[in-house]
């Protein structure tokens, strides 16, 4: 696996680790769940990393230098925020068509039955947290915006200290 990938697999990991561990009574997941939770999604991730390598000849760009040899490369600019609330947004789409679509074979179309009741809550948290992953994203936008727009004014020397 490249050196990007690799970066962010650990970063992942890491951070499902955390959460896994310090959000476990708010999750109200057991910890053995959640530990095959997260390595199926580390399998998950290190799984589209390699189809993204191939689809796109190219690791995920990280660093300053990999954006412009990317832009170089393709002829294009990559914005990994950007991108993030991209793919949110289709998660947002997929996730409201679940809940709002037919209940899996498994549950049997029983709209009454205590599993069909605790799967659309488990798919309405769900959906709460990603609309919060998609606001925190749009404001961290907006601060990046912001402290790229300060550094552009201290480089042209515009501010009035």
């Amino acid at each position: 696996m490249s050196k990007n990938n690799s970066k962010i697999l650990k970063e992942v990991e890491t951070l499902l680790n955390y959460v896994a561990v310090e959000c476990n009574d708010a999750l109200n997941i057991r910890i053995e769940l959640l530990n095959v939770y997260t390595k199926n999604i580390i399998k998950f991730i290190r799984r589209r990393l390699k189809i993204g390598a191939k689809s796109y000849g190219d690791e995920v760009p990280i660093t300053e230098s990999d954006l412009l040899k990317w832009e170089k490369k393709y002829g294009k600019k990559r914005d990994n925020l950007i991108e993030a609330l991209e793919e949110l947004l289709d998660c947002a789409v997929y996730l409201s068509a679940e809940f709002q679509g037919p209940y899996s074979k498994d549950l049997q179309g029983r709209k009454d039955s205590l599993t069909s009741h605790y799967y659309k809550l488990e798919l309405r948290k769900a959906r709460v947290h990603l609309a919060k992953c998609m606001f925190y994203l749009l404001n961290a936008e907006a601060k990046r915006t912001n402290y790229v727009n300060e550094i552009k004014l201290n480089t042209r020397g515009d501010n009035n200290e």
